[in-house]
């Protein structure tokens, strides 16, 4: 008796404990889809947060911000104050990406100007502080 005791109290446990599994699988894969829908912030007013900041000392008007990847990748929607496809700005705008990754714990971005029809793309290392910079033409696919 005493062994069926054990064998039935197994069996109920193995269940139970499947059941709790299958169900946390559920509700994380539940989470996970939630995760990967884009955040999209127009009240910029309200917004706080230091890029915002950097793009404000910058002259850069920003619009929108879409947060995306688990709000890990930004896509910043700016104005720039100059032409950011000339090679005379190419120091400047080299320090404001690199200001921006400062101010968003190095995690990549892309600025989308729809004034000057291209996005730019800042991808970063931050163990050894590289970055990559790719201007991309509006509409063609940045891969994010």
């Amino acid at each position: 008796m005493n062994k069926l005791f054990v064998k039935s109290l197994c069996a109920i446990l193995a269940s139970a404990l499947s059941l709790l599994v299958s169900s946390y699988c559920w509700s994380d894969s539940s989470i996970s889809s939630q995760n990967k829908t884009p955040v999209v912030i127009t009240d910029i007013e309200s917004w706080h947060h230091p890029v915002k900041d950097v793009l404000k000392k910058n002259s850069v008007l920003l619009s929108k911000v879409e947060l995306k990847n688990n709000r890990k990748y930004a896509i910043f929607h700016v104005k720039f104050p100059y032409d950011p496809q000339s090679s005379v700005n190419d120091a400047l705008l080299r320090k404001l990406y690199v200001a921006i990754l400062d101010a968003n714990g190095w995690w990549g971005y892309e600025m989308q100007d729809n004034e000057d029809q291209i996005t730019i793309k800042v991808t970063a290392n931050k163990k050894n502080k590289r970055i990559t910079v790719d201007v991309i033409p509006l509409g063609q696919s940045s891969a994010q």
